[in-house]
């Protein structure tokens, strides 16, 4: 059984004479001879390979025929490493050389009813690479793509092997190219892809699962699986929000390094100063490259339409879609500025950073970490709720809301540590209000930019104006209860507290109700 180390990078097809002319590539030697390679991949009927994470493949290479069995990978910012068992190919399947003995037994059982299901046709070179003495890597630079029977996706990557060295070589060098070239890591492999083909599964905008903190963790061990979790949905939805005019792929992408920016700010005692100066801001950096495209989604979804679809009188329909013709030309103008090649390196260097991050010496308990961040969130939370009583302005909610979202974000890092029933009820209380303030702080940020271009086309001033009469009424009514709901959902026993001090609760709820400042230790 060999092992494989690799790091897959992907590029857009119009990027192919840039990665081809790149120095590093251009002037490596080649391994081999260039060729075609003409993969069909099998499974049974019912998908039972699929099912255990088992990829069975044939490879006409030439005049060469090969067999090559492959498990599950783990794979974090791209680089993987799995078991493969490759064997020349005589007409049928031969699994006596695969040496561990569950999966030869159950790819024996099965290899009657096995089928092809799809194929992958692509042109590869190979370079060997040898960035510094004892290191080698292999480049396959692939260009074709997957074919079902229901259809076929393009294939544009760089696959970097490891032959010698160590995988932190892999990603230096990937880093290096990636400096230069439109390249971004890349989990899915070809045979994924082509699974999603046959099995007609298009992809989707990934949110975060179950967060992986556990009770015997240190906080640094805590962060680490945290952190590398939230790298994976980055990186899903940065690959889609590329490829794709889904407008959820910008939010959750956003979703994503917001979460991580706030979980390096939360974990900021344990990680070192090093890693928290370097990623606390640049997080922040990255989210924001799209938060013109995101607010203009939101702007055309929730804040225009509604106007359109409502009942009654029509008369306002002109001057909304004339802001909705203005929205559209900034997104596809915002929509240019948002390039894969700002985004490569620090999804590679972040991984790195991860995988260098020092153990504390004498961590504390992760609990008694938790309970502590927590408590000083809610603080923060509930003294921004007591300011925006006493002074409801735009900027007060939009900070309040600000500090909801780090409370939420926090409860679900840290909900397996505590009763996680109620830990999951107040995190999605704290969303829902989340949400009402973020509508709130959309329509703000909307007028404010129709009152900006109107200064180029005044007839969006009369537009801006019909939207905030429009709303005008529902805003306060809506402004109203939700201060009332956040009163109460921040004035409850927290599910954080073995015993509630109800004390400081009431102590709590009467402060909000005053509209005086709760004090942060």
């Amino acid at each position: 059984m060999a092992t494989e180390v690799e790091l897959k990078l992907a590029f857009p097809g119009n990027a192919l004479a840039a990665v081809e002319a790149h120095p590093l590539i251009a002037g490596s030697p080649r391994e081999g001879n260039d060729e075609t390679l003409e993969n069909t991949y099998f499974d049974t009927p019912t998908l039972e390979l699929f099912a255990e994470k088992i990829a069975v493949r044939t490879r006409k290479a030439g005049k060469r025929w090969l067999q090559t069995v492959k498990c599950a990978a783990t794979s974090v910012g791209g680089l993987s490493s799995r078991p493969e068992w490759e064997q020349p190919y005589k007409d049928q399947f031969d699994f006596a050389a695969v040496d561990a003995e569950k999966v030869r037994k159950f790819l024996e059982s099965r290899q009657p009813r096995l089928l092809p299901l799809f194929s992958t046709v692509f042109h590869r070179q190979t370079r060997r690479i040898e960035p510094r003495p004892g290191v080698v890597i292999l480049l396959m630079l692939d260009v074709g793509k997957v074919v079902s029977a229901q259809g076929e996706t393009p294939i544009s990557e760089l696959e970097l092997e490891l032959i010698s060295g160590a995988p932190a070589d892999l990603q230096d060098f990937a880093l290096t190219l990636a400096a230069d070239l439109p390249l971004i890591p890349f989990d899915r492999s070809k045979a994924e892809r082509g699974y999603r083909l046959f099995r007609k599964t298009p992809e989707k905008p990934v949110k975060a699962g179950k967060t992986p903190a556990q009770p015997e963790m240190t906080p640094c061990e805590a962060f680490r699986a945290i952190a590398l979790q939230g790298q994976q949905t980055w990186q899903a939805n940065l690959f889609g929000a590329l490829n794709s005019d889904d407008p959820e792929y910008i939010h959750q992408f956003r979703v994503s390094l917001r979460k991580l920016n706030t979980l390096v700010r939360v974990f900021e005692p344990v990680i070192g100063d090093s890693f928290y100066g370097t990623w606390a801001d640049q997080l922040k950096s990255l989210a924001a490259t799209s938060g013109e495209a995101r607010d203009l989604d939101v702007m055309r979804d929730e804040i225009l339409q509604p106007l359109l679809c409502s009942e009654g009188d029509t008369s306002h329909h002109q001057q909304v879609n004339h802001a909705l013709a203005a929205v559209a030309a900034a997104r596809a103008r915002a929509g240019e500025r948002f390039d894969r090649q700002r985004h490569g390196p620090p999804l590679l260097h972040f991984v790195r950073d991860l995988e260098h991050l020092p153990s504390q010496p004498a961590p504390p308990r992760i609990g008694d970490f938790a309970e502590a961040r927590l408590g000083r969130l809610h603080r923060k939370a509930a003294k921004r709720l007591a300011t925006t009583v006493r002074k409801p302005t735009p900027e007060n909610a939009h900070r309040f809301r600000i500090s909801l979202k780090h409370l939420r974000y926090t409860c679900e890092f840290f909900a397996p540590l505590f009763d996680e029933a109620p830990m999951t009820i107040f995190a999605r209380e704290v969303a829902a209000l989340q949400d009402e303030f973020g509508f709130i702080n959309d329509l703000y940020v909307a007028l404010q930019r129709l009152d900006a271009w109107s200064a180029d086309d005044p007839a969006l001033k009369d537009a801006r104006d019909h939207i905030a009469r429009w709303y005008s009424g529902r805003l306060d009514k809506r402004l109203g209860s939700a201060l009332d709901s956040a009163s109460t959902v921040l004035g409850q026993c927290l599910p954080w507290c073995g015993e509630c001090d109800r004390r400081q609760i009431e102590g709590i709820r009467k402060r909000i109700k005053q509209g005086i400042a709760v004090r942060i230790d």
